[in-house]
Formats: structure tokens, C-alpha cells, sequence
């Protein structure tokens, strides 16, 4: 296993709520596997994530096709609730996590957030599935001119596009 990798992104996150561990997979995992070294290539790029259920110790890959060029930017969900600030936690801190303050008391979302974008086009998708894995379904194919924003208190993944000639906002269900 490439450890240098590790240390560069986070490649192990837990939820407690549902008992799963998330473990991120380098898009030519096969090749450093097998001890080939690959030095042309940023070793930072996620391009699948398998999930761990701890209790069942069943593991489940969460993209069953990846295209070489599309690798994961973002993974988020919902880790808890901080009484003292009033907002949602988050398995990591992201600038498209907004509107996150004076929320009111509640359980954590069973779902997860994921953005692959292509590393050619800047093309993104977003994709929506249940914590462990289940339903994953595709919310939306976003052009490079395009952005997005999970807004928590509305509890909506919001896309957007900021222009002159063709601006819009869209709302998806969080």
C-alpha cells in the first residue's frame, strides 16, 4: 500500500451513527497494489470510496464503473449536532457546507454527498446515496461554468451558475 499517499488526503473517515468506515481508492489503486510505482500521477486523486460496515463486516464500492479522468472532490455527510453553536457537523470542513447556523435541534441525515468532477473538462456530477452506500442516484451533471452549495438549514444542494447571458438556480432535496 502507498502510505505517501495516505498522509496527503484523508483517505479513512467514520460514521458512528450508522457504523460504517469510509476508505477512499486511488484511481490506478491495482498498479501501486502490486508494488508498480506510477510517478507520472497525482496521488492525491480519489476515484471510488468503499464502505465498511462495521457491525456486518461487509465492505460495499460505492461506483461500480469509474472513467479515468473522474476522481471524487468532495464527500460530505452529516456527523451530528453542536448545541452550543447550532449547527450541523459535518465529516469534514468544506466552503460548500453554508447557511449553517441557528438550526434547530435534530438527527443526522442517513445520506451522503459526493462530486466527481473529470480532470479534463471540470465537469462535475453530483451524487446522492443513504450513508452506507444504497440508492445511489445521480442528482445532477454540472458544466465548469457551474456551481453548487449544500445549504443546511434549507436542506437543499443548490446548483448555480453565475452569468450574464444564462444565469439559474436549481434546488435538489438534501
Amino acid at each position: 500500500m502507498n502510505y505517501k499517499y495516505q498522509r496527503k488526503f484523508n483517505t479513512e473517515e467514520y460514521d458512528r451513527q450508522f457504523n460504517l468506515f469510509y476508505l477512499s481508492i486511488h484511481p490506478k489503486a491495482k498498479k501501486l497494489m502490486g508494488g508498480k510505482k506510477d510517478t507520472g500521477y497525482d496521488l492525491t486523486k480519489v476515484s471510488n470510496i468503499v464502505i465498511y460496515d462495521v457491525a456486518n463486516k461487509r465492505s460495499k464500492v460505492l461506483f461500480e464503473n469509474v472513467i479515468d479522468k473522474e476522481v471524487i472532490t468532495h464527500m460530505l455527510f452529516e456527523t451530528g449536532y453542536d448545541e452550543k453553536l447550532q449547527e450541523i457537523l459535518f465529516n469534514r470542513q468544506s466552503s460548500k457546507i453554508q447557511n449553517n447556523h441557528s438550526i434547530a435541534h435534530r438527527q443526522s441525515y442517513n445520506q451522503l454527498l459526493i462530486c466527481q468532477e473529470n480532470t479534463d473538462t471540470y465537469h462535475k456530477k453530483l451524487w446522492i446515496s443513504k450513508k452506507d452506500g444504497s440508492s445511489l442516484a445521480l442528482l445532477a451533471e454540472l458544466d465548469n461554468t457551474t456551481e453548487w452549495r449544500l445549504d443546511v438549514y434549507n436542506g437543499k444542494v443548490r446548483v448555480f451558475r453565475r452569468s450574464d447571458e444564462n444565469p439559474f438556480v436549481k434546488d435538489y432535496n438534501w
